[in-house]
């Protein structure tokens, strides 16, 4: 690496993370070309990929060289990192999981094979270290392991309550013996309501709507 050819060396990038190109604004020009901003292009890369057995951790590690294009000066060296971590979901975690998964996993290999697969927190890091481009580093949650109503206990259960929940009606005499007249023999006419059903039916609707 050569400091000489840079703004600043190392500088930070937060979350930024990139395993190609280059930053050139960084760049203040080729010492090996008596500072003329040359091109900078990409020399020896290598990636390497590595996995557990168990179908587990993943990791690809990448270098390569930022060198000018014009008389091939090595200007930095990049390294950039992407791993796949899988961390299982245990303790207090696992027990939020909802009873009807587990229920479901006990029934049936196949259920409780996916309820374990479930269990797994899973992330994918990202590390960027060079010269030029800078340092970054990044983590995205791609799996939490917990399923969604898991994650709001009691949400489902009130929402099911609230379905399920009578709404209040009021029906007048009329209402109630067109609803019995299924019920009655063929040919017999309704009965005419009376005053005090009408009543009662009237003083109930008042209630209702109160």
């Amino acid at each position: 690496m050569c400091r000489q050819c840079l703004l600043e060396a190392r500088p930070d990038r937060a979350r930024f993370v990139a395993d190609s190109g280059a930053f050139t604004l960084n760049y203040a020009g080729c010492v090996g070309c008596k500072g003329n901003k040359q091109p900078i292009v990409t020399k020896n890369r290598v990636v390497e990929e590595s996995e557990e057995d168990d179908g587990g951790d993943y990791e690809e590690i990448t270098n390569f060289e930022h060198a000018c294009s014009v008389c091939a000066h090595v200007i930095a060296e990049h390294y950039h990192s992407f791993r796949v971590i899988r961390t299982p979901v245990s303790g207090s975690d696992a027990a939020a999981v909802g009873s009807s998964e587990a229920a479901a996993a006990a029934s049936s290999p196949a259920a409780s094979a996916e309820a374990a697969a479930a269990a797994v927190r899973v992330t994918h890091d990202y590390l960027m270290e060079c010269v030029l481009c800078g340092k970054g580093a990044d983590e995205q949650v791609v799996q939490s392991g917990l399923s969604d109503s898991a994650s709001a206990p009691g949400a489902s259960a009130g929402a099911n309550a609230a379905v399920a929940a009578p709404l209040p009606v009021a029906l007048s005499s009329i209402q109630i013996n067109a609803m019995l007249a299924g019920s009655r023999a063929p040919g017999q006419a309704l009965a005419a309501p009376s005053a005090a059903s009408e009543a009662a039916a009237a003083k109930e609707a008042e209630e209702w709507a109160e």
